[in-house]
């Protein structure tokens, strides 16, 4: 059995645009369109109106905290890094 839609395109389409144009925010879409905020904001997502925030690990915070020496100061330029391959010497 597949999954429900919650919304149709046409729905998705208008959340997209009321929120775009500051017309709702995310809460208020949820309760219009009778969904979660979390369906809004998956909604929102599709449209590259939302990002999900990532959950940082302890490992990562503890990589961090040791390689801040190198001037990455974030989760997300770390991960850029990891992500390139570069070395740090």
């Amino acid at each position: 059995m597949s999954k429900r839609e919650l919304l149709n395109s046409i729905q998705k389409q208008v959340i997209a645009d009321k929120y775009k144009n500051k017309e709702a925010t995310q809460e208020e879409l949820a309760v219009e369109f009778e969904v979660s905020a979390t369906t809004i904001r998956r909604t929102l997502y599709e449209f590259g109106l939302c990002q999900f925030s990532s959950e940082v690990t302890h490992k990562e915070r503890s990589l961090l905290e040791t390689i801040k020496q190198f001037n990455i100061k974030t989760v997300d330029q770390l991960r850029s890094v990891l992500a390139k391959g570069v070395k740090c010497q």
